[in-house]
This record gives C-alpha cells, structure tokens and sequence, in this order.
C-alpha cells in the first residue's frame, strides 16, 4: 500500500469523524467512538507522512486522492 492510499484513508476518516463528534456532542453523549475515528485518522495520516520522502504539502494531498483513484481506474 502507498503513502497516498494511507493519506486518503487518513483524511477521510478524519473527515468523516468530526460531524459524529458533533452529533455525539449535540444528544448529550460522549463521542467515544468518533474519537477512536478520529485517532485512526490522525495516526494514518501520520504513518503516511513518514513514509513518504519529504512528506506532504497541503497542495499534494489533492494530487494524492488523483494518484489513488488512478490506481483503482
């Protein structure tokens, strides 16, 4: 697996965690596991920027969910 397919993985579920962080918050509970979601997240996008030579720049991370959905096409 790539740098890139971790990244997208990363961001995605950082992405997808902070709504259920709010919804969670909103009906009075704990966001247990957006949480878990959201550390899942942030330790890949971690792991793929250690991976990668140089890492990431804000305007590769675009480039880097065209390299991954490239593959798959």
């Amino acid at each position: 697996m790539t740098p890139d397919l971790f990244m997208c993985i990363g961001v995605l579920a950082i992405l997808a965690s902070i709504p259920a962080i709010f919804g969670s918050i909103k009906d009075g509970e704990a966001p247990r596991l957006a949480a878990l979601v959201l550390l899942f997240g942030a330790a890949t996008v971690y792991y793929a920027i250690s991976q990668r030579p140089g890492g990431y720049t804000l305007e590769e991370i675009p480039q880097a969910f065209v390299n991954v959905i490239g593959q798959f096409l």
